[in-house]
């Protein structure tokens, strides 16, 4: 049987079994320096598949050499912590709106960030914030992502903060500057998280708002209202 090395970037999601998976040597004779991930130890090993078959816990390099990386185990590893920690406004001056990870509903809720500090469970839009935490984000993937289909935002301060966003005529994730607060989910820090979410999602740009940003004004009358 030939030897078939398939790519396994969609096992990298957060969601993935396949960094859980046990080591599988394969079932053919050949010797292939490859890594896996151990779930116990937390670490990424070597191991020599034989060229067949095995499962999708094996990858081609530890770091940045191919586009299939045991690394990235490593990083759902240590984010997926992150989704378990309380939401944190932060200190400063700002008040900027982000999401966070309420893993007791599984389900990504609004608060306002003021700047500095805070911790990592903090998110620009919903569709970033499921990706990144929930165990259901498979499923939701096939669901279309409304925040993809907003229109870009400058939002309404004085800052000049570089961003990404998806352009769902082109359907291509493209550079903008976000002025600092305000704005909509269709933002993202770097051009691999828009791409990661947002990628396939076609139509004309709108202005459907997602659940998350629905429920933004009943927390805000709730926590400010005097």
């Amino acid at each position: 049987m030939p030897r078939v090395d398939v790519d396994l970037r969609f096992l990298l999601l957060p969601s993935s079994k396949g960094c859980t998976l046990e080591k599988a040597e394969g079932e053919c004779n050949g010797k292939y320096l490859r890594y896996y991930y151990d779930s116990i130890d937390k670490k990424c090993k070597r191991f020599l598949w034989t060229g067949c078959l095995g499962n999708g816990n094996r990858f081609f390099d530890y770091n940045m050499k191919h586009s299939v990386l045991c690394s990235d185990c490593l990083i759902f590893s240590i984010s997926s912590d992150k989704c378990h920690l309380t939401p944190d406004e932060g200190h400063g001056s700002s008040f900027n709106f982000a999401v966070y990870y309420d893993s007791t509903k599984d389900q990504c809720s609004p608060f306002i960030y003021k700047g500095e500090g805070g911790n990592a469970n903090r998110f620009e839009n919903e569709a970033e914030c499921m990706r990144n935490c929930s165990p259901n984000t498979a499923h939701a993937k096939t669901k279309p992502w409304y925040a993809c289909l907003l229109k870009r935002t400058e939002g309404g301060c004085n800052g000049n903060c570089v961003k990404y966003y998806y352009d769902s005529r082109d359907e291509k994730c493209k550079e903008f500057i976000w002025t600092g607060c305000f704005g909509n989910g269709n933002r993202f820090h770097d051009y691999n998280s828009c791409n990661s979410t947002c990628s396939g999602v076609k139509g004309k740009n709108s202005v459907t708002v997602t659940r998350v940003f629905s429920r933004l004004c009943d927390f805000v009358n709730d926590k400010y209202s005097t």
